[in-house]
């Protein structure tokens, strides 16, 4: 059985680094486009509160997928605390768009 795990651990290591390269492929020859990924789109200014979601997102990411190579037997369980500020992430990001999009309203109505 302990072979079997590790050759499911690192068959899963693969194929995500196999998407890792093949994303990377895709923005470098330009078919995946992110030159305004962190950009507000109705000033094109930079959005830290972009920034921000896309940080947090991609460490908690990061923490997951170590927890799962760590013991690949059990499904990981994610301290509460990190959920809460994924969850203050996403507020923030959202409180930015609802901002945005109440300046757009007052201007159209």
């Amino acid at each position: 059985m302990p072979f079997l795990s590790q050759f499911l651990k690192y068959e899963i290591l693969l194929i995500l680094s196999g998407f890792v390269v093949v994303v990377i492929f895709k923005i470098f020859n330009g078919r995946i486009n992110i030159r305004q990924m962190l950009r507000d789109k109705q000033s094109r200014a930079f959005s830290s509160a972009r920034m921000q979601q896309l940080l947090f997102t991609f460490i908690i990411s990061l923490y997951y997928i170590y927890l799962t190579f760590k013991n690949p037997a059990v499904f990981p369980e994610i301290d509460g605390s990190l959920l809460y500020l994924l969850t203050a992430s996403s507020v923030v990001y959202l409180g930015g768009k609802a901002r945005s999009v109440k300046w757009l309203l007052k201007k159209i109505f």
